[in-house]
């Protein structure tokens, strides 16, 4: 009897088990035949929804200075002024815009990386529906131009805070990661730099076909706008004819800051002067920055090295390009050395008379200094008949 119970209760064990196995498979098998969806429920019917994607990007993700100012890491002199020298602001944009370097927080955490792709794949949410919704097609147009830009200013900042400098020797180190779709099962390749710089060009020429001449809302992308970031992207890759290009098309002058990595009294000017809201504001709205550093050490390309006309000497290097350049048509080799010229005659062979005002060194006097640049700019309207 005793065996007989052990044996029943054996076999009830297994029934048991069998049972639950059974109920547990079936159940499993159904829930797992579920796959799993990534896509939101939202959906995206009118060109107006799209619109509002690219407006809510500077406003939710907590960048207060990018709503309030052209830039990301700046504030316009009138908000500085009425904030107590910007205290209510982030005190660290302040900083990075102020060259106070010892302010700056380190950008390389998982925060920025996080932020840029998170902008980036609302820009790719906005392309891949275009043809999806309804809507006036000019706007879709400039929604198209506008995530371009966006895709391509993100890239920009990821480049600049993860990556080697922008330099010839460089080209082949480690780029970025470059996302094209919303997809999360995309296969992600990092790209060298010179493609990851190549694919931000490409995008800032879909977004030259912007149409929004002026906005009220500052923080949405405008032909001024792509034109300001054009010229500075290509001053970063030291090309100074698509640099002039850009000024052109903005019908701006030139600011030339010959400038040198081992000047201290660059740097003192940079720190002491540059810094005033005044200086900040006119050289950010009225004037297209060339910085050209001397002791660049930049190999050039074989094809551009040359023997100088002024020395006969061979020039091999971006600083000693930049040094013949300065010398030959400024007839200076001080720095830094500051130079206002008519950017509608930065083609012509001798750049001397087309200079706007009598050059400036170092020199301290804030108020001199944006005297300089308001004459400049008066002379610059007065050439043109303004």
């Amino acid at each position: 009897m005793e065996r007989y119970i052990k044996i029943a209760g054996g076999k009830m064990r297994v029934i048991l088990c069998l049972l639950v196995w059974m109920l547990v498979g079936a159940a499993c098998d159904s829930f797992l035949d579920i796959a799993p969806s990534k896509k939101t429920n939202i959906e995206l019917s009118k060109v107006e929804h799209l619109d509002a994607l690219l407006a809510a990007i500077n406003t939710t993700t907590g960048n207060t200075s990018l709503v309030l100012s052209p830039d990301i890491t700046e504030i316009s002199t009138d908000l500085y002024d009425k904030t107590n020298n910007g205290a209510p602001f982030y005190q660290h944009g302040i900083a990075y815009y102020l060259w106070m370097n010892q302010e700056v927080a380190d950008l390389s955490g998982s925060g920025t990386w996080s932020s840029a792709y998170k902008n980036i794949f609302t820009a790719n949410t906005v392309l891949e529906n275009l043809s999806r919704v309804t809507g006036d097609e000019a706007l879709k147009a400039d929604l198209k131009a506008e995530a371009h830009f966006i895709r391509a200013f993100q890239n920009w900042e990821l480049l600049n805070t993860y990556c080697l400098p922008y330099s010839p020797e460089n080209m082949k180190e480690p780029g970025i990661p470059h996302k094209t779709s919303t997809s999360f099962e995309q296969s992600l390749v990092r790209m060298n730099l010179e493609e990851s710089y190549r694919f931000v060009e490409e995008d800032l020429k879909e977004a030259l076909k912007i149409t929004v001449d002026n906005v009220n809302r500052r923080w949405r992308v405008s032909i001024p706008a792509v034109h300001s970031f054009l010229a500075r992207f290509y001053l970063f890759c030291h090309d100074y004819d698509q640099a002039l290009k850009a000024a052109q098309a903005q019908d701006k002058p030139l600011f030339i800051d010959f400038t040198g990595h081992g000047c201290v009294n660059c740097r003192e000017m940079e720190q002491s002067v540059w810094s005033d809201p005044r200086v900040l504001e006119m050289l950010k709205n009225d004037y297209i920055i060339v910085a050209l550093y001397v002791d660049d050490k930049t190999k050039l390309p074989a094809e551009e090295v040359y023997v100088s006309e002024y020395d006969g000497k061979k020039k091999n290097t971006l600083g000693k390009k930049n040094t013949d350049f300065q010398i030959k048509q400024f007839e200076s080799n001080a720095q830094p050395n500051y130079i206002l010229l008519d950017s509608r005659k930065g083609n012509e062979k001798v750049l001397k008379p087309h200079v706007l005002q009598p050059a400036r060194g170092y020199n301290k006097d804030r108020d001199a200094f944006v005297k300089f640049l308001q004459d400049g700019l008066k002379e610059y309207k007065a050439r043109a008949g303004k």
